[in-house]
């Protein structure tokens, strides 16, 4: 198997050479200094586009989300690179996990035993053109270094509606719902929803990015 492995990246080097995404300096997906031009959130913002720092503010009662946890705003260039990159090339994912995971220390995050992590899930076509779900490879990544359980096939589209599969397996759960990108009016809101309806305990989004509708006057988020 590791003689299959090293054979396979070796064919995939010859065909999708490393290069960097934002320099495109040889050998390397992400160079150092491409990576630092990411400008890390330092704090938590409700979900809507108000962005007060806060887990909810006046406007949020009608957001399932109970936290959301976003490493970056989608307008850095690299960000904004890596999303578009990474449904290509999967060893990006990488990165984006190391970003979120930054960014949850940064913020104090605790992960904790009642935790479940899940995937904002794709239609069985979407993932199968692309050929993985970035969602999927980033919370595979984050739990080899922090070992919290995660589920893959339990919130799924079916007939273009989303799904619960096995309603036990959330029940009391604090659901770790992990997207790319969070927008208001976004899948990740209805993933919350039908997973509180579903008698999940919280569900927090963790994201890699955020996009907002408006410009926030207040300057929370830059």
């Amino acid at each position: 198997m590791e003689i299959v492995k090293r054979l396979y990246e070796y064919l995939l080097d010859l065909i999708l050479p490393k290069k960097c995404i934002g320099c495109n300096r040889k050998d390397l997906f992400l160079c150092e200094d491409c990576f630092s031009l990411i400008e890390l959130n330092p704090n938590i913002y409700c979900p809507c586009d108000n962005l007060v720092k806060n887990y909810h503010c006046y406007q949020c009662s009608n957001i399932s989300l109970d936290r959301l946890y976003s490493a970056a705003d989608y307008n850095n260039t690299i960000i904004k690179k890596l999303v578009k990159e990474a449904k290509h090339i999967k060893q990006l994912t990488s990165y984006e996990a190391i970003i979120i995971l930054m960014h949850l220390n940064e913020v104090s995050f605790s992960f904790e035993n009642d935790m479940l992590m899940m995937p904002t899930p794709l239609s069985k076509k979407e993932e199968r053109q692309q050929g993985f779900n970035v969602a999927k490879e980033i919370i595979e990544i984050i739990h080899t270094e922090i070992s919290i359980p995660y589920s893959f096939d339990n919130l799924i589209i079916k007939n273009s509606n989303l799904k619960i599969v096995n309603q036990e397996i959330i029940k009391g759960k604090k659901i770790l719902l992990i997207n790319e990108v969070y927008e208001v009016n976004g899948t990740i809101n209805k993933c919350a929803e039908l997973l509180k309806n579903n008698k999940a305990e919280e569900v927090y989004g963790i994201t890699l990015a955020r996009k907002i509708n408006k410009v926030d006057r207040k300057g929370f988020f830059v």
